[in-house]
C-alpha cells in the first residue's frame, strides 16, 4: 500500500493510550504493539524470508 499526501482535516499523528480505559474498565491489553505490527505485516506477506 502507498501513503499519499495528508488530507485536510487529518490529524498530523495519531497517538494511542490505554491508561484510562484500562483503569475505568479493568482492562488489560493482550499484545503488544510489537506483536499487533508483527503479526500485520506477517498477514500481509511483507516479511523478508528468515534463514
Amino acid at each position: 500500500p502507498e501513503m499519499g499526501e495528508r488530507r485536510a482535516g487529518d490529524p498530523p499523528a495519531l497517538v494511542a493510550d490505554v491508561t484510562r480505559i484500562s483503569a475505568l474498565l479493568s482492562w488489560k491489553a493482550e499484545f503488544g504493539l510489537e506483536e499487533i505490527v508483527r503479526s500485520a505485516v506477517e498477514a500481509a506477506g511483507m516479511l523478508p524470508e528468515q534463514d
